[in-house]
């Protein structure tokens, strides 16, 4: 964008370092009213200069905060799981007893 004469950007929530060089050098040709996230660029702008970029996370933080949820909800749904067969084999032992005795003739008179 060498043929570049003017650039008008005002008013556009725009963030972040402003090149120093082509059109972005000249206070005429870049008007830039109303993005106050904006910084750097040449001195006759009167931008405040950038900060440090923020260091990235480390790679251990992300893992934790992906892993650990999927851990966790693995580990509900494992819970969820024992709590349900262990409520199926209750019911299939009182069903079991109540047939057995049903068999047992434990639920009629006996008669000699």
């Amino acid at each position: 964008m060498s043929s570049l004469v003017e650039l008008d950007v005002s008013y556009n929530h725009l963030e972040g370092q402003v090149p120093k060089l082509g059109v972005f050098a000249s206070t005429a040709g870049f008007k830039m009213a109303g993005n106050w996230a904006l910084c750097g660029g040449a001195a006759r702008q009167r931008l405040p200069p950038c900060r440090p970029a923020k260091t990235t996370t480390r790679p251990g933080h992300l893992l934790l905060r992906i892993a650990l949820p999927i851990v966790g909800l693995a580990l509900c749904c494992l819970a969820v799981l024992f709590v349900l067969l262990r409520c199926r084999r209750r019911r299939s032992r009182i069903a079991d007893t109540t047939a057995r005795s049903m068999i047992n003739g434990n639920n009629y008179p006996r008669v000699t």
